[in-house]
This record gives structure tokens, C-alpha cells and sequence, in this order.
């Protein structure tokens, strides 16, 4: 009721049925107040204690115009109504249509993206609906918060808004703001704006792929992940050289786990390229890259046999390479691995072998990325493993180093198909595999590992065969 202090105008008295005694709870009335009536412009007491109920939000408060305590004030407010620590507050100050509040994106790890984002809606004070889906824009899926809006038009029942203009507007004004606070963040707290990315990235780049008007407006400002660390599309591109046909080129790759292997060509030859490995990547790479055409050309280094990075021999010794390269084919072939070897020269020479997509459509490999997906029905499941079985078989491309000692020494033999030599060459196609650890099934692992352990017995034989001969000598 309202405070003592205050003369009562009309007294109500309710009375409860029987069975709606449970209203009579004091946890749960004050739970319904500060829930629907919390800005009410005057105090609620309960059992003459309270007030119960905010009486004002900081929008209400004669500070409201000043940033500092604005944000200060909002923070404070919106942790303690959500039980959720803000990461970023973006106060709502509208004039047309009139409307105040706070939304608030939460400072937490939030993989997937929600069902949608959720406002508390007043009108006048009054709350008309809680956790309301539909006010902000579809793209808006990792904001909460609270506006009030005295032109909404509460429905009949009072527990939703009529869908006129002034909702319309409302609408496209927070997406606005929104939006305004997102690149004011990034150019105003760098950090601050990478971890929101991070943190929200299913959500923030699900919702740039899927809503082309979201994506124009925050692309440019997006982070990537490169060797150089988190940097935007207009800074990546700052740092690449200009081709000769006059383009920049946007080189990245698709699957994390390659970091290692691409990373390492690129730095090489004093190249960026982008790990495009987390959802909605590549799609905001593809499509950024269709919107600047006569500026970047895409290089999608999984599938990219490119002269730049991987030099051709001289016939004559890629003639001579070419038994090396067979008894890889050979080796591989035995463990029912579709490979075919070529050997090239590229840096770094530390770099053994590269394993890429060569001559697979790319289709087989989104084929095989969206088979891999957990969600996949029981059902359904045997059959996506006898499709992910058959898209393997389409043959790898794998690049030799001849600038790499043990390539060199290998291509030396007269006969590389010994089978001495077959724990070395199936060595190096593991070797690639472990800086392309995407396409390291569990078979290929286990397979490795037997190897690993032959390997290690035959050196440890050798050793001690060297260490017998050493001691044996007069």
C-alpha cells in the first residue's frame, strides 16, 4: 500500500479465495512490485516496511544528462535487476518517439546464439510486458535491458503493445542506437570492444552474416584473428602488398586448427592471412570481399596452390623428385589415405610437408563440416558417417619441401619405396597432419601413434647398438 505518509485517497481491500492464498507470501509481493511496479512515482510499502519498489530509475534521476554518473548509475541498476555484470551500457535518451531506459550487453561468455534478444517494457512507469522478444530488432539477440515509452499503446489485456508507429520507430530507433554504441565502443575502448566479440562472437557475427543491414554497419569494425593478433578488415588490408593487378590479397584459411601450417607460409613470406575458423567467418570475408571487387581478391589458402608460396621445380629435378613423390603416394595408398604428392619449394624450410584440399570442391568440405555437427538426429547418423567416409576419399594434396634436409635426403635414395623407409615417409605426412589437425581423425591418430612407437624403439635399439660397438672397441 502506499505510504502512511500520504493521505489515502480510495481504499481497496482484496480478498483472496482459498485457494489463491500463496498471493499472501511476502516474497512473492514484493517479487510482483518490483516486476510490474517498480517506477511507480511513489513509494510501496509492505507490512509497513519500504518502500519495496525503486520509485525512480536513473532516468528518472536530476543526474540522467551527465555520462559519467549516467553510466554509472545504469550499471549499477541493471547488474542488480539481472544478476548479470554489464560489459556494455547503452542509456536510451530518445526524443521521437519519447522513450528513456537502459539495454546493457552482459560481460560473459555466451556461446551459441540466444533466442533472442529480451527487453522489460513500460509505459509510463507501468511495466506492461517482461522479457518482451519482439521490440528489438532481430539482429539485437545479445542486448537486455528496460524502456519505458509512455507512446506505446498498451493492448486491452494490458500485457503487450499495439504494433503502430510509434512501436515501428521505437524499433528502428534502438537498432540505431545500438548500433551508434557498438562503433563507439570500438573506437573508443579497443579491448573492451574485442572481448565483447569474443565473448558474444555466435551471436554479434551470426547476426552481421544473417541481417545484411547489421552486417554494412558493423563490418568494417569487426575483429579477425591473424598472427598479428585481432585486427579489422580495413587494417588487415592496410598491411597487405598491392598485386599486380592492382588488388589486395585476403588470405585465410577455415579451419582453426591449421593455424600452424598457414601462419607459419605467411609469415614466411611477409603475408597476413586471417583464421577464419569460427562460425560466420568466412561468410563475412566472402561477402566483404564481393563488396569491394575491384580491391580484394580472396585466397583461401586450404585449397590454394599459389607460385607465390609454393615455387615449381626446374624439370630436371622434379623428374628427379618424382620417385620420392610415387613411393609417398605408395606408402599412403597402403593406409587407404587419398593423397597426391607433389614436391615443391617454399619457406619456411623448417616446414616438412603442407597438406591442402588441392583439387576438392569446396563443397566436400562444408559438406563435411556441417556433418560433423552434434546435432544431427540418431536417425540420421549412420548415413552422415558413410557421406563424411565417402567425401574423405577425394584425394588431399600434399607438398613436399625441398628445401627441408629430410625431403632432400629422401629424394637422394635410389630407393625410396625400402621398406625402411616407409615409417619415414608416412612420418611426414603425420607431420603435416599435426599443423593441419582438422583432418586428424582418430584413425589417423592412432595410426600415428604406432608409428611414433616404432620409431622410437628402432632409435633406441640403434643407440644402444652404437653404444655397444663404442665400448667394444680397444
Amino acid at each position: 500500500m502506499p505510504a502512511a505518509a500520504q493521505p489515502p485517497g480510495t481504499r481497496v481491500t482484496v480478498t483472496l479465495a482459498a485457494n489463491q492464498t500463496a498471493f499472501l507470501d511476502s516474497r512473492l509481493i514484493r517479487q510482483i512490485v518490483r516486476r510490474y511496479a517498480d517506477f511507480l512515482p511513489f513509494p510501496i510499502r509492505l507490512n509497513g516496511l519500504g518502500p519495496i519498489n525503486a520509485v525512480n530509475a536513473p532516468w528518472h534521476q536530476p543526474d540522467w544528462n551527465d555520462p559519467a554518473a549516467r553510466e554509472a548509475s545504469l550499471t549499477t541498476f541493471l547488474s542488480q535487476r539481472y544478476a548479470d555484470s554489464p560489459l556494455l551500457v547503452i542509456p536510451i535518451a530518445l526524443a521521437q518517439p519519447s522513450a528513456r531506459g537502459g539495454l546493457f550487453v552482459a560481460a560473459r561468455y555466451a556461446p551459441g546464439a540466444p533466442a533472442g534478444g529480451t527487453l522489460d517494457l513500460f509505459q509510463a512507469r507501468m511495466c506492461i510486458r517482461l522479457n518482451d522478444r519482439e521490440l528489438l530488432p532481430e539482429w539485437a539477440r545479445f542486448v537486455r535491458g528496460v524502456v519505458d515509452c509512455p507512446e506505446l499503446q498498451p493492448t486491452a489485456a494490458r500485457d503487450n503493445v499495439l504494433r503502430d508507429a510509434a512501436y515501428h520507430a521505437l524499433r528502428e530507433a534502438l537498432g540505431e542506437v545500438i548500433v551508434a554504441a557498438l562503433l563507439d565502443l570500438a573506437a573508443r575502448d579497443r579491448p573492451r570492444f574485442l572481448q565483447l566479440c569474443d565473448w558474444h562472437h555466435d551471436a554479434v557475427k551470426g547476426m552481421a552474416a544473417q541481417h545484411p543491414e547489421f552486417g554494412a554497419a558493423v563490418l568494417d569494425h569487426l575483429p579477425f584473428e591473424t598472427h598479428q593478433g585481432q585486427l579489422n578488415l580495413p587494417d588487415y588490408l592496410a598491411r597487405q602488398p598491392t598485386a599486380e593487378n592492382g588488388k589486395r590479397p585476403l588470405y585465410f584459411f577455415t579451419h582453426e586448427a591449421d593455424s600452424n601450417q598457414f601462419y607459419a607460409l605467411c609469415q614466411a613470406h611477409a603475408l597476413l592471412a586471417i583464421n577464419a575458423g569460427r562460425p560466420f567467418d568466412e561468410t563475412l570475408l566472402r561477402r566483404y570481399a564481393s563488396q569491394h571487387p575491384e580491391a580484394i581478391e580472396l585466397k583461401p589458402l586450404d585449397r590454394l596452390d599459389d607460385p607465390a608460396l609454393y615455387q615449381r621445380l626446374a624439370p630436371e629435378e622434379e623428374a628427379a623428385y618424382e620417385r620420392l613423390a610415387r613411393a609417398m603416394d605408395r606408402a599412403l595408398g597402403d593406409m587407404e589415405v587419398r593423397v597426391r604428392t607433389q614436391v615443391r619449394r617454399f619457406q619456411p624450410a623448417t616446414l616438412s610437408a603442407v597438406l591442402i584440399a588441392g583439387q576438392r570442391v569446396t563443397a566436400f568440405d562444408e559438406m563435411e563440416r556441417a556433418l560433423e555437427k552434434p546435432f544431427l538426429l540418431d536417425g540420421l547418423a549412420e548415413l552422415a558417417g558413410e557421406v563424411r567416409d565417402r567425401l574423405r576419399q577425394h584425394p588431399l594434396t600434399l607438398f613436399l619441401n625441398a628445401v627441408h634436409p629430410l625431403v632432400q635426403r629422401l629424394g637422394a635414395l635410389t630407393d625410396p619405396d625400402d621398406p625402411c623407409c616407409r615409417l619415414v615417409l608416412t612420418g611426414l605426412y603425420h607431420g603435416a597432419l599435426l599443423n593441419a589437425q582438422h583432418r586428424l581423425t582418430p584413425a589417423a591418430a592412432r595410426r600415428f601413434h604406432a608409428d611414433w612407437q616404432v620409431l622410437l624403439l628402432e632409435h633406441l635399439e640403434l643407440w644402444l647398438r652404437t653404444a655397444s660397438c663404442d665400448t667394444q672397441e680397444p
